[in-house]
């Protein structure tokens, strides 16, 4: 359905500047006569840069007959286009008392008039200053194109009245349109940003200073203009009345006055700022500034408040104390907010940030937000913030992000209804600021929280309000719950218990939902892709299959947010993006090598500038060094701040050695190495001594001998958790001594004294994966492990048995039956081991994931009747793949063993056998799944095999 707002036009503020420049340098001056202060969100008399000008300017004439005025314009019809809240109307009109009071000590008389039709204002502007006799209009910029239109429409009947305007930046410390990129564009993302900022401002730090105090009007203004200080505020506005007891919160927690708000200021300085960084976002504590609404409504201004700041911290800026630096940034974001909103006005007209969104599909089923709005969502922590909302019109921040990324992640409501709704009733209602907000939660708007970051309202709960006090508060029929009940009293409590609360059930499923908007964003992103960047992103293996935990591939979105960086994959999908959408580079596929290493230079910058320092995933295996490599190094190492933290990094080993080792000297940790070597022992040893904080690592090497590299192990053994080695050569089994905390070895060799003796080092060893063992003594290395038992949950052991099956099933045996803890199980097995497997299965009590490989075609129809008798009840995952058959019949014999064996949610997968995968055989699949007996989620992967492959060797971590 769509939204009600009035639609903003777009004007450029500084091109009415510049306008303004230009024709005031076109025009004779203009003879000084009386100056008026036109006042909109700037109601205050400090550090007022128009009313400062234009109170200067008659100073300096010295002339008694000279004055300035002011004037603000009430527009009831402005207002509710603009969804300003009632609550923040009467703050308005509470500090509007308070500032026509100040003024009046400076013999400034403030004239307030209504005005009906907010198209009246310019002329109704203009009149006053006909009737005042005007020939100076000061006013400060406000950055909405409404009012940048308006203004404009003030210019162009000003000069043709003789009359100057003058525009003043008021709102900033640094104004927008300041700060540019390299490239001379506006900033899109906050943390360049605010490190430009922090550098203009610590160039010229005078530029913090407040404006000194103002000249007061002779008093014989009072003589020659009487009238005009007879102007009364109203107290109220007829449509933005508001309840008594509204009124009475407001006043208790937002008192009107400049007097008042530098008081709070000045306590919020003393008191809390040092403490700000942990306290801000305790739901319960006060611990913010609460000065949103002074700022707002421009009672004070930014400049105040960073000062103010700035002087608490031994006058730095940009370090020292860390919650006053972190304050400040906050403040930062107010003004890249701003910038933003100058920069792309299309934010103003009900548009996302980034275009491409603004066709999403929303769900906006009016009973839910119903629900959110009025806080009965059943998550306590949501509830909370929303009755807050509306019962005293502010919101604490922490609690505005749970609730705002709850209505569009779990509920998939328009974020435009939500920021509407937010505009209608805060007190600190502020455009740029809660748009940028309501977009930062969308995943829609510049640097926001990518689509894939989703928050879970009682994560949130249990981490931001501990205790859950600020939830007794604001729901008050979960008062008498503990601090463990009251964040999720639906899931804890039993059901008669939670009836009794008064108290509604969730709205949705946070879990079911947060899939369900993952999917939305995801397939919404794809969409926008070039059909063969889309194939080739779909179907790229993005992040190497070892040592993740918990990671998802995300599919980018515009960079919007990039974590998981594998460049050589994603480049042609990214080059064909852009060229196909003629977005951010201009390029053909005719470039030559030097362009395209300059496109991408830019790439990265770009990358990392999103990246938060934080770079997950480097690949630079397919990156040879007659091409582009070496440069390429260098480039990277120009965008990476020092410090990141690398997860993984993926490359050859046969660049020049003091570029490796100049580049890896970047991080402050490495945890994950994937080495490809092939000539160069010394670099590579050179290389993992350099390295910080190695935790896993990778080699592939076609070396004979590698003493080196063991060597350089040695060094880094204590530390690492994961080793995976697939060379030809030999490896001292004196580095596994050393190996401490090594949970996961993998190890592809022909060595039978590395195997016998493997196991004397490995005890402490959870997952241990051995691959390719042929002529190794079986019975031999039998009898050596049967001494002792082992701690490994997770076994792979891909050794061909047909030299000796019988020993090889001796030799299986063995290993399982002392591994009492084994969880997970990947095997080769045939006809002349599938008995023994059988009968092992029934000791294996812990066993979770089955992954049967097979090395010929034979049949199984017998084994898998028998299986289904057999498999453990805690078995959650079978995987078979290569060459097995079976009939229907021992299908269905199969899974009725496992019905009557109490067998539920059972992830079945079948690989390189379809064959036989006919419909007949679906259907008895899906049945299977109806009953519980098989999970749902392989009903439409039956023969996908790549998750359950992690599964079973390294993900799982219990």
């Amino acid at each position: 359905m769509p939204l009600k707002r009035k639609i903003r036009t777009t004007l450029n503020p500084d091109n009415l500047i510049k306008k303004q420049k230009h024709d005031s340098n076109q025009s004779i001056d203009i003879p000084i006569k009386n100056c008026l202060m036109w006042f909109r969100t700037d109601l205050r008399i400090q550090d007022n840069i128009a009313l400062h000008k234009a109170s200067t300017m008659i100073f300096t004439k010295s002339e008694k007959s000279k004055y300035v005025f002011a004037i603000y314009l009430i527009s009831p019809e402005e207002w509710r286009s603009h969804d300003v809240a009632p609550t923040k109307v009467d703050f308005l009109l509470r500090n509007l008392k308070e500032l026509k009071e100040s003024l009046n000590e400076l013999n400034i008389p403030l004239i307030i008039e209504s005005v009906d039709n907010a198209s009246d204002v310019p002329g109704v502007v203009i009149d006053w200053c006909k009737r005042l006799r005007i020939s100076h209009l000061f006013a400060n910029i406000e950055y909405e194109v409404d009012e940048m239109k308006r203004d404009k429409q003030i210019f162009n009947l000003a000069t043709f009245n003789s009359i100057k305007l003058e525009m003043l930046h008021s709102q900033c410390i640094v104004n927008p349109g300041l700060l540019k990129t390299k490239e001379e564009k506006p900033y899109r993302v906050y943390t360049p940003f605010k490190n430009s900022w922090f550098r203009y401002v610590e160039s010229d730090l005078s530029i913090l200073e407040p404006l000194p105090d103002l000249f007061p009007n002779s008093k014989s203004i009072r003589i020659s203009y009487l009238e005009t200080f007879s102007f009364k505020v109203p107290s109220s506005i007829p449509g933005f009345e508001i309840s008594s007891e509204l009124a009475k919160i407001s006043r208790l927690n937002f008192p009107a006055g400049e007097q008042y708000c530098h008081s709070l200021l000045s306590q919020f300085i003393l008191q809390k700022a040092s403490k700000y960084s942990n306290a801000r976002d305790i739901l319960s504590q006060n611990g913010t500034s609460s000065l949103s609404p002074y700022l707002a409504s421009g009672i004070i201004s930014a400049r105040q408040c960073v000062y103010k700041a700035f002087k608490a911290n031994n006058n730095k800026i940009s370090t020292g104390n860390s919650g006053i630096v972190k304050w400040i940034e906050e403040i930062i974001w107010r003004e890249f907010y701003r910038q933003i909103l100058a920069a792309f006005p299309h934010v103003c007209k009900n548009m996302p940030f980034k275009k491409h969104f603004k066709n999403i599909e929303w769900n906006n089923e009016e009973e839910n937000f119903m629900r959110w709005c009025q806080g009965k969502t059943g998550y306590p922590i949501v509830d909370a913030g929303m009755r807050q909302l509306n019962g005293m019109g502010w919101m604490h921040n922490r609690a505005r992000m749970i609730v705002a990324m709850f209505l569009v992640k779990d509920l998939l409501i328009d974020w435009r209804k939500g920021e509407r709704y937010f505009m209608n009733h805060l007190i600190d209602g502020d455009f740029a600021n809660n748009n940028g907000g309501w977009q930062w939660c969308a995943s829609t708007g510049s640097d926001a929280q990518p689509y894939f970051r989703i928050f879970n309202p009682t994560t949130q709960s249990s981490k931001f309000d501990p205790t859950g006090e600020y939830i007794r508060k604001w729901v008050p029929e979960l008062k008498h719950l503990d601090s463990k009940q009251i964040h999720n009293p639906f899931g804890v409590l039993k059901g008669s218990e939670f009836k009794k609360l008064g108290y509604p059930e969730p709205i949705v499923d946070h879990q079911k939902a947060r899939i369900v908007a993952l999917e939305k964003f995801k397939n919404f992103c794809v969409r926008l892709l070039p059909l063969n960047a889309r194939e080739r992103l779909v179907n790229s293996n993005a992040l190497p299959s070892l040592f993740l935990k918990d990671v998802n591939v995300p599919y980018f979105d515009y960079f919007s947010f990039i974590k998981h960086v594998n460049l050589p994959e994603l480049w042609l999908s990214i080059e064909e993006w852009f060229i196909h959408n003629n977005q951010y580079f201009s390029m053909d596929y005719g470039l030559q090598v030097e362009k395209q290493l300059k496109v991408y230079k830019e790439l990265l910058k770009h990358v990392v500038d999103r990246s938060e320092s934080l770079i997950y995933n480097i690949n630079l295996e397919d990156c040879n060094y007659t091409s582009f490599s070496v440069p390429f190094l260098f480039d990277l190492s120009e965008v990476i701040p020092k410090g990141s933290h690398l997860e993984v990094l993926q490359c050859f080993t046969w660049w020049p050695g003091e570029i490796f080792e100049d580049f890896i000297k970047i991080f402050s940790q490495v945890d994950m190495l994937i080495l490809h070597c092939k000539e160069d022992n010394e670099m590579l040893a050179n290389f993992l001594n350099v390295s910080k904080g190695l935790k896993a690592l990778r080699i592939n090497s076609t070396i004979a001998s590698i003493p080196l590299i063991s060597n350089a192990l040695n060094l880094k053994a204590r530390s690492l958790e994961y080793l995976e080695v697939n060379a030809g050569g030999s490896i001292s089994l004196e580095i596994f001594s050393e190996c401490d905390n090594l949970e996961c070895l993998i190890v592809t060799k022909d060595d039978d004294y590395f195997l016998q003796n493997i196991f004397d080092e490995i005890k402490n060893m959870r997952k241990l994966s051995l691959k390719d063992y042929r002529k190794i003594n079986f019975k031999d290395t039998a009898k050596i492990i049967s001494t002792t038992n082992f701690h490994l949950t997770s076994l792979c052991l891909l050794w061909e048995e047909e030299s000796d099956p019988e020993n090889f099933s001796l030799l299986v045996s063995t290993i399982i039956v002392h591994c009492p803890k084994l969880k997970n199980l990947e095997i080769i097995f045939n006809e002349n081991s599938a008995s023994k497997i059988l009968s092992l299965l029934c000791s294996c009590d812990k066993l979770k994931n089955l992954y049967l490989r097979n090395t010929k075609d034979w049949n199984i129809d017998m084994w898998m009747q028998n299986l289904g008798q057999v498999i453990p009840k805690t078995l959650k995952s079978l995987k078979l793949q290569n060459s097995f058959t079976f009939t229907l019949k021992s299908l269905k014999k199969f899974l009725f063993e496992c019905e009557r064996n109490s067998i539920n949610g059972l992830r079945f997968n079948i690989q390189d056998g379809g064959y036989w995968i006919e419909e007949e055989h679906i259907n008895i699949l899906n049945d299977s799944v109806e009953k519980g007996i098989l999970d749902a989620s392989s009903q439409t992967s039956w023969m996908d095999p790549r998750e359950f492959m992690q599964q079973v060797l390294l993900v799982l971590d219990e």
